[in-house]
């Protein structure tokens, strides 16, 4: 049966609720809204699953990878009511209807790419991640710790060129270090596997940067290197 979402008022739990039973049964989805009331509900026209809603004070985002509403109304729109969204399929963007302050556009960013890459293959492939890099959202990526051997921390590093494949004590290394480094993570190995979260801005100039990632293991014998990611946000 399809999915249903309701929204209403956030005063006494939470303001959203979704049943994937054809409502015979819901369960809150309110996480990241405030305690207010939502007037609206409306999917992106893109088949990304990607909801918006509206408040009392502002516009808010959840996409299917992330387990929270995000704030997106920004500086420029106002701080007032939105009573109304409608889909425009065509413009990919979500049109909202404020209490007073006319009418106000959102548009909704398509997802980007997250290509394997591993050189001439001398790594061990322990690194997978979503392909929804989106401005304003939080990018996920899983390393996993057996391929590894005998490490005792899994990390990962974002760096914004990539090398030609200079081959290290730990392996092949497929990141310019000299370039800017945009996120660095480490964890313990004591999991199959560990999620790293990057939170990408909501910065439009980042439409079309291109990153790349890498995980590496440290254990006794000291680095190990993983395969990497070819990142691209996309808009």
């Amino acid at each position: 049966m399809d999915t249903v979402w309701v929204g209403g008022s956030g005063y006494g739990g939470p303001a959203v609720y979704q049943s994937t039973d054809g409502g015979v049964s819901f369960q809150p989805h309110g996480q990241g809204l405030p305690p207010t009331l939502v007037y609206c509900l409306g999917e992106a026209p893109d088949g990304s699953g990607t909801l918006v809603c509206g408040t009392e004070t502002s516009v808010y985002r959840r996409i299917p990878v992330e387990p929270e509403w995000v704030d997106v109304t920004g500086n420029e729109a106002p701080v007032t009511t939105y009573w109304c969204v409608e889909a425009l399929p065509h413009e990919n963007v979500m049109r909202f209807g404020t209490y007073g302050r006319g009418i106000w556009d959102y548009r909704i960013t398509r997802s980007g790419k997250a290509v394997r890459v591993n050189g001439v293959d001398l790594n061990p492939v322990v690194l997978t991640g979503t392909d929804v890099l989106q401005l304003g959202v939080t990018w996920s990526a899983r390393v996993d710790s057996a391929p590894f051997g005998d490490v005792d921390w899994v990390g990962l590093v974002v760096y914004e060129r990539p090398d030609s494949g200079k081959l290290v004590s730990g392996g092949e290394l497929l990141l310019d270090l000299s370039s800017r480094r945009l996120y660095s993570g480490l964890a313990p190995a004591n999991a199959e596997s560990h999620t790293f979260r990057m939170r990408i801005p909501d910065d439009p100039s980042l439409v079309g940067l291109r990153a790349h990632a890498q995980a590496y293991g440290v254990g006794p014998e000291g680095l190990v290197l993983g395969n990497g990611l070819a990142l691209e946000i996309d808009g």
